[in-house]
């Protein structure tokens, strides 16, 4: 009874929010040495993850970086990308709670900048061989288990900021599958999404930082051009053709007609810097796109991709190709 009253009613008025599982030891050995260096201020990099984190159990993932890194440089500023449970990013309430909470912690000459992540995507084409005399598995058996094996690397060792998808480990996983499985030859892509407006000129910037291929193998003559080397998308409708954006393999993007057997460029939209991965799309006007998004595939020159500053990165199964082949040894 409260104050003479048996019956009461309780109703929950805000959902509550911030809560999370108990910390694991080994999360425990790692966050509390830092938090016992950064004293409740926030000077280095690790002392503003550490502080965020420590404070609010809702952030799953959170990259600081100063400004002098930013592009272009801002120095006197830090920024901050976080990436919290059961969203992609974060809430802009959120983020006001976060900043208000480091801002007092912050020395007063430096402003605190939240920035969204990014999230990149890598596409995983692979062709699996597998010892049809060693397994009464099917070839679609032999496909899902590689898909498996692919979204737990991605699981475990990805989808997390300023980590290092390595083709070595990738390819060894997909090996690791089954124990039929003799080997798999595998490419992979950088994969953008962005969702572009429709009808009207506009620009806009996709940057990888990952240096790009740009061998395109050998020219018969010194004019021919190898359109979509490095970059090529998913389609779009272009003055009612269907189209996908291209490079030349020079530094010129295009806007391209997928023909039967070739690629038709029709006109030049921007450039592509294959030593930073920055593509710069300087004039783009459609009308219409597959899917719910563009998405640009952009080929390495290392095998390994690496994700920076605000960018996550992972691979999502609906960009994994598995092709199996039986063979008998």
């Amino acid at each position: 009874a409260i104050d003479g009253h048996t019956s009461v009613a309780v109703t929950t008025v805000t959902s509550a929010s911030g809560g999370a599982v108990s910390e694991s030891v080994e999360s425990i050995r790692y966050n509390a040495p830092r938090a016992f260096q950064a004293q409740d201020r926030a000077v280095t990099v690790n002392d503003y993850e550490t502080l965020l984190t420590n404070k609010f159990s809702d952030i799953q993932a959170i990259s600081v970086y100063g400004g002098e890194d930013a592009d272009p440089p801002q120095f006197g500023k830090v920024f901050i990308s976080v990436d919290v449970f059961n969203a992609f990013g974060a809430p802009e309430s959120r983020k006001t709670i976060f900043k208000n909470y480091i801002q007092d912690k912050t020395p007063l000459t430096i402003g605190v900048v939240f920035v969204d992540p990014v999230f990149m995507y890598v596409k995983v084409i692979s062709t699996v061989s597998y010892n049809v005399n060693s397994t009464t598995k099917s070839t679609s058996d032999i496909a899902t288990l590689a898909q498996g094996a692919i979204s737990t690397y991605s699981l475990n060792e990805l989808e997390n900021y300023k980590k290092i998808l390595y083709y070595s480990a990738l390819t060894k996983a997909i090996d690791s599958a089954d124990t039929s499985i003799i080997g798999n030859d595998t490419k992979i892509l950088i994969a953008m999404r962005v969702i572009p407006l429709t009808n009207t000129t506009y620009s806009f910037v996709v940057e990888t930082h990952n240096a790009l291929l740009t061998d395109a193998g050998s020219r018969i003559g010194a004019d021919e051009v190898h359109y979509g080397n490095t970059l090529t998308s998913t389609y779009f409708t272009y003055e009612g053709v269907k189209c996908l954006l291209v490079d030349d393999g020079l530094g010129n993007v295009y806007i391209a007609a997928q023909q039967n057997t070739y690629i038709a460029p029709l006109t030049k939209v921007g450039i592509i810097d294959y030593t930073t991965g920055k593509l710069q799309i300087l004039y783009f006007n459609i009308t219409g796109f597959d899917g719910n998004y563009l998405e640009l595939y952009f080929t390495t020159k290392s095998k390994n991709i690496q994700a920076v500053k605000n960018v996550i990165l992972a691979i999502d199964p609906i960009n994994v190709v598995v092709n199996v082949n039986g063979v008998k040894t």
